[in-house]
């Protein structure tokens, strides 16, 4: 799973995204949880499997104790990534519009020798996109858009 993130490479937001109203932390949480996939107009790799058709990325979260766990795999994958969601400051008393993730057993370190954290920025409730939190704010992942539930899922 790791290294399909590393591999979809980077995508600068357009300005129409960019500008776009980001949902708020909390209806992130409302709203995360389902099946997701890249569009063929961000990215045209048939090889790449995080396709609605195809594999697409499951997300689940849940709530245990005083915590969130986020967990994703892909569609009929038995491996998990997991992480704890912490929310971040917006410095007036509220959060900021995405989720940090950091997985466990996380071994890609940024420039500075730490572990990768991930933040997941919804732009509305069908679309997020991945911004590593040592990226320049202009930078994100291909978008991901909600997929139906596929087929073959139990």
């Amino acid at each position: 799973m790791r290294s399909i993130l590393v591999s979809i490479g980077i995508a600068v937001l357009g300005t129409e995204a960019a500008n776009a109203q980001l949902l708020s932390y909390k209806e992130i949480l409302d709203s995360v949880e389902g099946y997701w996939g890249i569009p063929y107009e961000a990215d045209d790799n048939e090889v790449i499997p995080l396709r609605c058709d195809q594999t697409p990325l499951k997300i689940t979260l849940s709530r245990l104790d005083d915590r969130i766990v986020y967990e994703s795999n892909l569609a009929g994958d038995d491996f998990i990534e997991r992480s704890d969601v912490s929310p971040v400051s917006d410095g007036a008393g509220g959060y900021a519009p995405f989720i940090l993730l950091q997985y466990e057993g996380e071994d890609r370190l940024t420039e500075a020798g730490e572990p990768v954290q991930w933040r997941l920025i919804m732009t509305d409730r069908d679309t997020f996109y991945w911004q590593r939190a040592d990226w320049d704010f202009s930078m994100f992942t291909a978008p991901r858009v909600r997929c139906p539930v596929p087929d073959q899922v139990s």
